[in-house]
């Protein structure tokens, strides 16, 4: 099989870019909100609320510098980052040995577009990094050198900064460490976990160091803390849960279910006498990284956050396959794709039969706010402050900057609130988007005091389909 692994090499890429230049492109738009807010001296976590590490955003900031805060920069970073992913996963793969590499690339190539083709960036940099690290960390079990420990915490910081769901790859070093204590007789707790354990910690902190920094210049670090460690801890879980649409559920469960052969498989060979240790090494690092990663896909199940579990599940199956033999191995394969079956289908047939090749983008804003975007270039000058309670790009596109902190109308970043309500009163805006289709996704916002206030008080001055603009009674808009 290894023969044709220069061929798979070269297809990847080739296949990757088929899929995300040749099929229709669902951005995410957010970044380019955010970069056109950083451009105008708004500081993350301060003055826009945001409850996810800034890695990411940095990235796509910097990519605008060179591609253009453009769809089509996010288009080719997509591209990047899946390459950087699938190669990063190739690379693990070699670690443990060029048979189990060459089928890692088979499965590479037929599962990545049905289950990560929807991936969000945020989850894709947080994988890539996850992966590097326990590569890294195999790479010191290998060599003994102390600086791929330093590297893989260091790698380890950068999946954090990436999402903070990205949790799984640190029990999985620790179960390894704690195998090794219990099978090598001559191991030392200070020699196997503790000395390599403050590597890895001094690694993360180098690898966090220059991000508190930056929030520490900018008088934003208490925001920093809050909106990524505090909050996700104490308030997201249950109110995002609350407000959650249910839909969610049923998506990322038809789109994991599969993982339960290799994890099933996995284990069967962890206790399975004639495989060699080094196997099992890695199988326990792979089983524990799965296992503890799902519960990171919680309170939301959306299928997109299943990118930072992928590559374990994949890399089980990739070892079963090279280690079973005959009709077991059959069975497995048999299995698994019956397992996959959904995500497959919805892929193949649903999706790329029917639409390569195209190359439209599939926006997550339409009619309606393009004329809204219209009306407010016309009427406010660039740079206005409005509230925007509607698609964040309708600011962004209309040259418009936030009134306020509170740019996403979503009810678990306005928790609790009555405080929202009142910070926001204290300094009203001038002009207030409202899109009604976000009250009735989320009709705890129709009782928001904010809400009703300005449907009692501003006037409505023109709506576009399901959007409303409400102006101050105090503000004396603008001639065309």
């Amino acid at each position: 099989m290894r023969k044709i692994e220069p061929f798979l090499l070269f297809l990847l890429p080739v296949w990757l870019f088929t899929g995300t230049f040749f099929l229709p492109y669902a951005i995410w738009s957010y970044p380019l909100t955010i970069n056109w807010f950083i451009d105008n001296g708004l500081v993350l976590y301060h003055d826009i609320i945001y409850h996810h590490t800034p890695l990411p955003l940095f990235i796509l900031y910097g990519a605008s510098y060179v591609l253009g805060n453009t769809e089509t920069m996010l288009r080719i970073m997509s591209f990047v980052l899946g390459l950087l992913f699938c190669y990063s996963v190739y690379f693990f793969s070699r670690c443990i040995n060029r048979n189990t590499a060459t089928v890692t690339l088979i499965l590479l190539l037929i599962s990545f577009f049905p289950f990560a083709s929807n991936f969000n960036i945020e989850e894709m940099c947080a994988a890539i990094f996850s992966v590097i690290a326990g590569m890294l960390f195999f790479q010191y079990r290998t060599t003994g050198k102390n600086r791929f420990l330093l590297l893989c915490g260091a790698s380890i910081g950068a999946a954090f900064m990436g999402k903070q769901i990205a949790v799984g790859t640190i029990p999985a070093i620790g179960a390894v460490m704690l195998y090794d204590i219990w099978r090598e007789h001559n191991a030392t707790v200070i020699g196997t976990i503790i000395y390599p354990s403050l590597i890895i910690v001094t690694g993360i902190f180098l690898s966090t160091l220059p991000f508190a920094g930056y929030f520490i210049f900018h008088g934003a670090f208490d925001d920093f803390w809050y909106w990524n460690v505090v909050y996700n801890i104490t308030v997201y879980p249950k109110a995002y849960a609350a407000y959650m649409p249910q839909t969610a559920w049923m998506e990322g469960v038809t789109n994991i279910i599969w993982i339960l052969v290799p994890v099933i498989t996995g284990i069967f060979l962890f206790f399975n006498r004639a495989v060699s240790k080094e196997i099992k090494t890695v199988l326990l690092f792979l089983l524990v990284s799965t296992i503890s990663s799902l519960p990171a896909l919680l309170p939301g199940f959306h299928v997109y956050k299943f990118l930072t579990v992928y590559p374990y599940p994949l890399l089980i199956l990739a070892i079963s396959l090279t280690t079973i033999r005959g009709i077991k191995r059959v069975l497995i394969i048999g299995l698994t794709g019956f397992a996959a079956i959904v995500p497959l289908k919805s892929f193949y047939v649903d999706f790329f039969m029917p639409y390569f090749p195209q190359t439209d983008i599939i926006r997550e804003y339409g009619e309606d706010e393009e004329q809204t975007i219209a009306w407010l270039s016309t009427y406010l000058p660039p740079k206005e402050k409005i509230m925007n309670m509607g698609h964040h790009y309708i600011t962004t596109t209309s040259q418009l900057l936030p009134h306020n902190k509170y740019i996403t109308p979503f009810p678990w970043l306005l928790l609790p609130f009555d405080t929202s309500s009142r910070e926001i009163m204290t300094d009203p805006p001038n002009i207030v988007v409202i899109d009604n289709r976000q009250l009735e996704q989320f009709p705890v916002l129709y009782e928001w005091l904010f809400i009703k206030n300005v449907t009692e008080t501003y006037h409505n001055v023109v709506s576009f389909g399901t959007i409303e603009i409400w102006a101050h009674p105090d503000y004396e808009i603008p001639e065309s």
